[in-house]
Formats: structure tokens, C-alpha cells, sequence
């Protein structure tokens, strides 16, 4: 008679086919993933590892659907680009002003994308219809095509700085740094000041703390719309910028 106790029944391996399907890889589904890292840890941690890693795969897998991480955040600029609202109501100006504070509103909120804008020419579907909408605004303003062909570029510029800037501040927020702590910091700087060395901010101090950034943000709109019906168009024979840098280079 055996001694030997006996030895428990392995458990049957587990089929393929119990185990639940992942969903398809596609490019759409990365940019999904892209953008769950990026809501929650930022701009940092959108690499391809990071977004392989997210939907169970391999960063090999990725590169069918993206070519490099920097297509890949183009992709989630132009995914986020959707999300910006068109104003209906109001003049041509109230139209232009309301669709760019959105603009900055949208990215600024994306932690980091708008750095994403920097260097480079949006060249997505939804920036072309957003690029769009602000020359048909533009147009019904009563600018000229020279004018509007330019301007375009700079009022991008603007809301890509001002996005950015707000992101950065949210992240400071973020971090546990009060509002009105930082906002204090920065008057108290100003108040210490001595006023023979720097007449003209002492003076003026009051005055460059006033104002919501909203309302900061139209003027500067404003200002810049003023300067496009008066500043004389662009030259008919200046160069045209080319891939390699410039009209005039080789």
C-alpha cells in the first residue's frame, strides 16, 4: 500500500478562447490610449511605450498605424482641435474673438499639447477647418487675401502662446500652488520696486494688474484687428518660404 499522498489536480490550462479579445489596434485606438496619458500625466508620458504599454501590445505594433511619437502628437493636436467650438451668434469680430478664446481654452486644458503647435504647421483635417474658419471671418471683416494669408499665421501664434502659458499655470495649480498665492507673489515683486530705478512700472503698477484674462485677451485680439485694416498688405514680390527655408536659398 502507498505511502505517498496524493498530489492535487492540476487546473486545465486555460483556453485562448475564454480569454477576453482585446479590441483591434488601429490608429484611432492609439490615439485614444495617447490621450488617456496625456489627461493624466501630461504631455511627458505620451511616448510609445507608455501608449503600447496602455493597450497590452508591443511599441513595434504602434508604428504601423503612427511613424514616430511626433506624428503621434500631431495626431492628438488635431484629434483635440475637434473639440474647439464655433460661435454662431454675434458680428464677424465676436465670432473671430469667441472661436480663438476657445481655442485657448480647448488646448490650455490638454496639458502641454499646445506645445505640440510650436515649430510646426498643423497640417490635420480639423486645424485645416479651424484655419478655415478664420479666414472666411477675416474675409467677411472686409480684409484683403494678402492680409488675411498672413494674419492667419500670426493670430495661430498668439493662441498657441497664450495656450501654452495657461496649461503651465493649471500644472502649477496642480503642484498645490494657490491661485491667489501666485498671483500675490507676483504683486508683491512688483511693489517692492524702488521708484528711482524703475519710475515708469511704479507708476503704472496699478493699472497692469487690471483686468481678467478674458478681457485682456480681446483687447490684444482687437488691437491686432485694429493694425490688419490699417497696416498696408504684404509685397506682391516678397519670397515665398520653401522646405528648405526660403524663397532666395538654393
Amino acid at each position: 500500500m502507498s505511502t505517498h499522498e496524493p498530489q492535487p489536480a492540476r487546473p486545465a490550462p486555460r483556453s485562448r478562447r475564454d480569454r477576453p479579445a482585446k479590441a483591434p489596434l488601429s490608429q484611432r485606438a492609439i490615439v485614444e490610449a495617447a490621450m488617456r496619458l496625456l489627461d493624466s500625466e501630461g504631455l511627458d508620458a505620451v511616448t510609445m511605450r507608455r501608449v503600447a504599454q496602455e493597450l497590452d501590445t508591443g511599441p513595434a505594433s504602434l508604428y504601423v498605424y503612427v511613424s514616430n511619437r511626433r506624428h503621434l502628437l500631431d495626431l492628438l493636436l488635431d484629434q483635440v482641435m475637434a473639440e474647439i467650438l464655433v460661435p454662431s451668434d454675434g458680428t464677424w469680430q465676436d465670432r473671430l474673438i469667441g472661436l480663438l478664446q476657445n481655442s485657448v481654452a480647448t488646448l490650455g486644458k490638454r496639458r502641454g499639447l499646445a506645445l505640440v503647435a510650436f515649430g510646426t504647421i498643423p497640417t490635420g483635417r480639423n486645424a485645416m477647418a479651424l484655419q478655415e474658419q478664420v479666414m472666411g471671418l477675416l474675409r467677411e471683416g472686409g480684409l484683403g487675401d494678402a492680409v488675411i494669408a498672413w494674419a492667419v499665421d500670426l493670430l495661430a501664434l498668439l493662441v498657441t502662446a497664450s495656450a501654452v502659458e495657461e496649461s503651465i499655470f493649471d500644472v502649477r495649480l496642480a503642484e498645490g500652488e494657490a491661485q491667489l498665492a501666485v498671483l500675490q507673489r507676483v504683486e508683491d515683486a512688483f511693489a517692492t520696486l524702488p521708484p528711482e530705478q524703475f519710475p515708469l512700472i511704479v507708476a503704472l503698477r496699478p493699472l497692469m494688474f487690471t483686468g481678467s484674462g478674458e478681457e485682456r485677451f480681446r483687447w490684444w485680439i482687437e488691437v491686432i484687428l485694429s493694425g490688419l485694416a490699417t497696416v498696408p498688405p504684404p509685397h506682391a514680390g516678397m519670397s515665398v518660404d520653401t522646405p528648405n527655408g526660403g524663397g532666395d536659398r538654393p
